[in-house]
């Protein structure tokens, strides 16, 4: 077999491995030893960078393309595409995504094929992943830390660096074990079995560390917060039948009364929880019809029973809709966090990180013929309200859905909340393993921030993860469910809250400087000697 077919066996391995790691099935130790094939290629064979990008593009392709199949369910019931074309988009997106790992599997050839001795090898493995993951762009950020997201003791040191490092950790394993079995000696062997053992025992025993300090902080107070899950259907969500659509709102109401024993202090609706739009300025019959607000009257009709109803319960309600704050009604929609709060006025936060090609298509701006040149995608506008909201006597972090997925941004507006709350709607995902897949995605930011995250969901899954990254409680996905969470309010500290993302900064920075070193001495091998 030659060079090259070995290469794509190896990135057909790691591909498969790193697959699998995520649910479903869900196997998280093969995340640990997924890039063994590919890394013991690139150390034994010494492949080109060109070689290298096409078994690691081969890795990615397999990867996003098993992770993302759900697109395939999405783009037919959303955009009712023919099941052949959402096929092609998902094999198209899957190449595309798979450059991420072709580029690790480059540079890593790159800087390590003349001059790969062992310690070496592994650190390059280990700053390549990181700065790939960080600062190559994205669609839907889930990394292959994030594999471990049920096994709180190894998730920990993303408090350093967010869930990059995590990756970092997993590839560090790999590598070293390659090196256990390539090293050229029995020394060499020894000690890189040493060092992984070595490795081993300090994650892990940060891992202890770090849960251990932040169970040992006291709680200031606690707040008990009620969550529905209403578990709409496709059918609720795009019926034109109003008694079809309200169906959802009548669950979501009955589930928030059955709450009532439970003494909640909150209760939290998921993202699209009303039927329609929540029409945010009601204009008195009394003024010129000019002025009146031109929303449809179901609109007005669904939004005024939300308001009544939360004002009977005597508790503050947030929930998740759609709604425009012109009278007009002729402005952009907001994804939007609305309380309401007895009889104060509706808060508000607009959602600041929208989905491309779910929320709005890019280069609208450029052709306002894109807004609508895709059935199914919406045409939202982007949000400028603070992420936090004082409720139940708390600061509440609040971010829809898409947005969680990102550790920066989370960082920047909801760093000082008590706790986070995420709205999320999972329906057009389908019946497979998207659910488990974004909850994967999202529950690292309260260990990065280290203040519990609630998520609420339509379908599920709906749960509660502690500051040190533990899943407390959690619904069941497609189920009509509630579940009460006592959320503790403690002020605790992280690396990740002081100083962000700047060791990843380095990282890349740092990935650059070995590139930029490699090449210059690959030049300078090349040149002919002067005379």
């Amino acid at each position: 077999m030659t060079r090259f077919w070995r290469g794509l066996c190896a990135g057909g391995a790691t591909g498969l491995l790193s697959a699998f790691s995520y649910p479903d099935p869900g196997i998280w130790p093969l995340a640990i030893i997924a890039y063994i094939p590919l890394l013991w290629w690139l150390r034994v064979d010494r492949p080109s960078p060109r070689q290298a990008f096409i078994g690691g593009w081969v890795a990615g392709a397999l990867i996003h393309g098993i992770g993302h199949k759900f697109l395939a369910f999405t783009m037919q019931e959303m955009s009712h595409m023919p099941p052949w074309l959402a096929w092609i988009v998902v094999v198209a997106y899957s190449l595309a995504m798979g450059a991420h790992q072709a580029l690790f599997a480059a540079v890593v050839a790159f800087i390590c094929r003349e001059h790969g001795r062992d310690g070496r090898f592994v650190a390059v493995a280990v700053l390549a992943i990181m700065a790939v993951e960080f600062a190559v762009p994205w669609q839907f950020r889930w990394f292959l830390g994030n594999a471990l997201y049920r096994v709180p003791v190894l998730l920990q040191v993303a408090d350093l660096g967010a869930v990059y490092v995590v990756s970092g950790m997993c590839v560090a394993v790999s590598a070293a074990l390659v090196v256990v079995v390539t090293a050229d000696s029995a020394r060499k062997r020894a000690q890189a079995a040493f060092g992984v053992v070595a490795l081993l025992a300090v994650w892990i025993g940060y891992g202890v560390f770090a849960i251990a300090a932040v169970d040992a902080v006291e709680a200031q107070r606690t707040v008990r917060v009620g969550i529905v899950q209403p578990n709409p259907s496709l059918k609720e969500k795009t019926s034109s039948l109003p008694g079809v659509r309200t169906r959802m709102q009548d669950r979501a109401e009955a589930l928030t009364r059955s709450l009532a024993a439970d003494d909640v202090d909150m209760y939290i609706w998921p993202e699209g929880s009303l039927p329609y739009y929540f029409v945010h300025r009601e204009v008195p019959p009394h003024l010129p019809a000019d002025r009146k607000s031109r929303a449809p009257p179901m609109l007005k009709k669904t939004t005024i029973r939300a308001q009544r109803f939360a004002r009977g319960q005597g508790k503050p309600l947030l929930l998740g809709s759609l709604r425009r704050d012109d009278a007009a009604w002729s402005g952009r929609a907001t994804n939007s966090a609305i309380v309401l709060d007895g009889d104060k006025p509706p808060r508000f936060y607009d959602k600041r990180k929208l989905v491309a090609f779910g929320e709005y298509m890019p280069g609208r701006e450029l052709m306002p013929s894109l807004s609508t040149a895709v059935r199914g995608v919406g045409d939202l506008e982007w949000g400028e309200l603070p992420s936090i909201l004082p409720i139940a006597g708390a600061q509440v972090g609040v971010n829809i859905c898409y947005e969680a997925l990102f550790s920066g941004f989370m960082r920047t507006h909801t760093a000082a909340a008590d706790f986070l709350v995420n709205l999320t709607d999972d329906l057009w995902f389908g019946p497979v393993d998207a659910p488990q897949l974004h909850l994967m995605v999202q529950m690292p930011r309260a260990i990065e921030l280290r203040r519990p995250f609630i998520r609420a969901t339509a379908t599920g899954i709906s749960a509660h993860v502690d500051a040190a990254g533990r899943i407390v409680g959690e619904t069941a996905v497609w189920k009509t469910a509630t579940h009460v969470a006592d959320v503790k309010v403690a002020e605790i500290d992280s690396p990740f809250r002081v100083v962000g993302l700047w060791p990843m900064r380095l990282v890349t920075a740092l990935v650059v400087w070995l590139l930029v070193v490699a090449w210059r001495r690959r030049r300078t091998e090349t040149l002919p000697p002067s005379h």
